[in-house]
């Protein structure tokens, strides 16, 4: 794909002089969500449980966590769990409301029905997925490059789509608009026009990307970091809390997964968008 210089996308540029602390008021409990802690696991007995670095959201709000060998609902009183036999979850995505898991080389699925089948056979073992509206996205370490793939889990069929010069972290949606973390850069990449830009992230003073997730009603990009979860928002960097994990967003808010503490925890919607008055702080985990 050749650069673009025309932006594919309205996007602030992320350098140093536009960050800010974000703030907040009238911090209440009813404004986060906590959907996984340890006293949780504790009370549902997975105290032993090692969990994979991912979570997924169905499109009835169903959070999706797992382990190598089990897959977790959780949320809303609703604790379920699926076992997997046979072979190990080694990482996985939910595509509107089915779950894909790969185990070594090959892609299966549940759906709705809690039917599991197997769905491809894939050109690497993907140490995560990244879901889409309809497809799947793995990316795979070639000497110092990494290579981003994409998957159509309806036609059976992947093929390359971007190489980058660092490692790939984090792909997420925006439109037709592919967006891409990696560890110097935000890639937004038009596969219809075969068009890429990239807007390099500064780490200096928020520290290394983790993950990202976009606010697609508002078009707002979220970054977790090594110092902390930030946003680009009104023209600027602003910092939301100092929680780390994977994101992801749903409908109500923005979700952060911890797999080491471990936790999963909403910020909702009207905690991140106040109504701007009175005296603001910031949230801390």
């Amino acid at each position: 794909m050749k650069k673009n210089t025309i932006l594919l996308i309205t996007l602030i540029a992320l350098v140093p002089h536009s960050l800010h602390a974000q703030q907040f008021d009238d911090i209440e409990d009813k404004n986060i969500d906590v959907f996984l802690s340890k006293e949780i696991m504790e009370l549902r007995g997975w105290s032993n449980v090692k969990l994979v670095n991912g979570i997924g959201i169905t499109d009835a709000q169903g959070l999706i966590i797992a382990s190598p060998n089990c897959l977790y609902r959780i949320g809303y009183f609703a604790y379920q769990t699926r076992t997997i036999k046979n072979r190990k979850v080694e990482s996985f995505c939910v595509v509107g409301s089915d779950v894909y898991y790969s185990s070594k080389a090959t892609l299966y699925k549940i759906d709705t029905n809690n039917v599991e089948s197997q769905v491809m056979q894939l050109p690497f073992s993907p140490l995560a997925l990244w879901a889409g509206q309809e497809m799947i996205y793995a990316a795979k370490s070639i000497g110092k490059e990494s290579r981003l793939y994409v998957f159509s889990p309806k036609l059976k069929k992947s093929k390359a789509i971007y190489t980058s010069d660092s490692k790939i972290l984090c792909v997420d949606e925006l439109g037709p608009i592919i967006c891409v973390l990696t560890e110097k850069s935000l890639v937004m990449i038009n596969p219809d026009k075969k068009q890429y830009i990239e807007n390099p992230v500064n780490t200096k003073n928020m520290g290394a990307v983790k993950s990202m997730v976009i606010d697609k009603r508002k078009g707002v990009f979220y970054f977790s970091t090594t110092q902390g979860i930030y946003r680009t928002f009104e023209g600027a960097m602003q910092k939301v809390g100092d929680m780390k994990g994977l994101l992801c967003y749903d409908r109500d808010g923005l979700i952060v997964f911890n797999a080491e503490e471990p936790y999963v925890i909403r910020l909702r919607n009207n905690l991140l968008y106040p109504p701007a008055k009175g005296v603001r702080i910031e949230i801390k985990d």
